[in-house]
């Protein structure tokens, strides 16, 4: 076998030594490197930290907040599922109240009272100053016999409110209208399959998307259907897709926005399709959460990126898509500023106008030891106030300075 000398190439033999060295300087430099930069990240997103309130379980729903008080229900992933009321301004816990059941959803308030669902079947309103029990609601009341009702343990959507009723979707395929005083039901409509979003309304009417394929429109008053939209499903019935309007729809003037596996356009007046987008049946890019007006502009999450589509003529104007994981919920919109959580520990703020990113936080930076935590990564959807984000991180719930 002949070697060849290439030193006369080169100027000079190769050093193996010295290739060595470097070599090992330059793993070493980038193991002493990358400790660094998470040392500084954590630094510059602590410093931005008004507070942290001890909160082990996951709260999985937008944190409602008014007058300087932030209310939420948590999951029972470590303790026990309780509903909260803290200090917008120090995080002091102001009020706990104990649940025999998970809260999913967002809460909604009136006065002297906070309203929300849990996963036990029953839905409560509490006292906005002490958290007491004001009422309590659930199915069964309508038939008297919890032992023999198959659906009471059910799923209770975020509540809506207006004129003193509270408007509720359920998974049991029913829209109830509750007396926000007294729990008492108003009415009660039940649709051809399980309802999974809230309701919307506009001038005395209620619009809510049903797993049959169906939105209806409800008077407000009286429960009594006024009308109901076919929203076509893109596949057969018989794929094996699980089709259903799966999200709050979104109402102007002509037009009804509606998802069943696409986002689409209905005319009111015929109701024909009037444009169609994202129409991926597949897991990549399916959409996630509800779709929310700016301007007029639809904000619609899929589980790998943001979009705005012009309401008019259903184009893309436009995609963010930096984002780390996956996005399984509704954003918060709050002040032109979209602010959605994903899958890997990071949460992100985007212009709604633009789509251009304001900031992105890795919330690992909070709290080191959540880096171990390999199976808590999800960032939930944030509060957001004038002056903070609150996003719930590993064991703790934070304030955010903006």
């Amino acid at each position: 076998m002949t070697y060849h000398d290439i030193s006369g190439k080169f100027g000079k033999k190769l050093n193996i030594k010295k290739i060595a060295f470097f070599s090992c300087s330059g793993i070493l430099f980038l193991v002493l490197l990358i400790p660094a930069i998470i040392v500084l990240g954590a630094a510059e997103l602590r410093s931005k930290v008004v507070w942290r309130s001890p909160i082990r379980n996951m709260v999985l729903s937008v944190p409602v907040i008014s007058d300087g008080v932030l209310y939420f229900g948590t999951m029972n992933d470590i303790d026990l599922p309780a509903f909260y009321a803290l200090d917008a301004t120090s995080g002091k816990q102001l009020w706990i109240a104990p649940l025999d059941g998970v809260v999913m959803n967002s809460p909604v308030l009136t006065d002297d009272s906070v309203c929300f669902g849990v996963n036990d079947g029953f839905f409560y309103c509490l006292d906005r100053e002490n958290g007491g029990q004001l009422w309590e609601f659930s199915p069964e009341q309508r038939d008297l016999d919890a032992a023999t009702c198959d659906s009471c343990a059910l799923l209770f959507n975020t509540p809506v409110i207006e004129n003193n009723v509270i408007y509720l979707s359920s998974h049991d395929n029913n829209v109830y209208a509750l007396d926000a005083q007294t729990g008492h039901i108003n009415w009660v409509f039940s649709t051809g399959g399980s309802i999974s979003d809230a309701p919307a309304i506009v001038d005395g009417i209620i619009y809510v998307g049903s797993y049959d394929g169906y939105v209806y429109l409800l008077d407000s008053a009286t429960g009594q259907e006024v009308r109901h939209y076919l929203v076509p499903s893109p596949v057969p019935m018989d794929s094996g897709y699980y089709s259903g309007v799966h999200a709050t729809p979104l109402v102007d003037g002509t037009t009804i926005y509606a998802v069943n596996g696409p986002l689409m356009a209905i005319d009111i007046q015929n109701g024909e399709v009037k444009w169609q987008v994202l129409d991926s049946t597949k897991y990549k890019d399916q959409i996630t959460g509800s779709p929310f007006f700016f301007e007029d502009l639809i904000i619609v999450t899929t589980t790998d990126a943001i979009y705005a589509i012009d309401k008019t003529s259903g184009e893309t104007d436009w995609k963010y898509s930096n984002i780390k994981g996956s996005v399984y919920f509704t954003p918060t919109l709050h002040e032109e500023v979209i602010y959605v959580g994903g899958s890997s520990g990071y949460l992100y703020g985007i212009q709604a106008e633009t789509g251009k990113q304001v900031f992105q936080y890795n919330l690992k930076y909070l709290d080191l030891l959540s880096y171990t935590n390999f199976f808590g990564n999800m960032v939930f959807p944030p509060g957001v106030d004038e002056q903070n984000i609150y996003v719930k991180w590993y064991k703790n719930l934070y304030a955010i300075q903006k």
